[in-house]
């Protein structure tokens, strides 16, 4: 995406926990914001993903069967449009949100 010039997607939900948390929490998929919903999802597809469809299978899921991963586009709006550009401060809210998840020393 940004070799395209846009806005790369966020992690978000279970696999940034996973993430920041150094794998104290679990997940099984990657939550993603994407802004530019479309061109994520053709960069999804052009790189092997398909989307499943049928009982069982997720409408917003993204598969890739050799790599065995799975993306999830959950919206296209950061912080349901609480964040507006640099007024948001990333810094003190992560401190806040690590201190409330994980109260243990990280």
């Amino acid at each position: 995406m940004k070799q395209g010039g846009f806005a790369a997607p966020i992690l978000v939900g279970g696999a940034a926990a996973e993430l920041y948390s150094g794998s104290a929490i679990t997940t099984g998929d990657f939550d993603v914001v994407a802004g530019l919903q479309g061109r994520f999802e053709e960069v999804l597809r052009n790189q092997g993903f398909t989307r499943p469809a049928g009982p069982g299978h997720s409408p917003l899921g993204w598969i890739h069967a050799d790599l065995r991963l799975g993306f999830e586009v959950v919206s296209d709006t950061l912080l349901d449009g609480l964040q507006t550009g640099s007024a948001f401060n990333w810094s003190s809210s992560i401190r806040t949100e690590r201190s409330r998840l994980f109260p243990w020393k990280i």
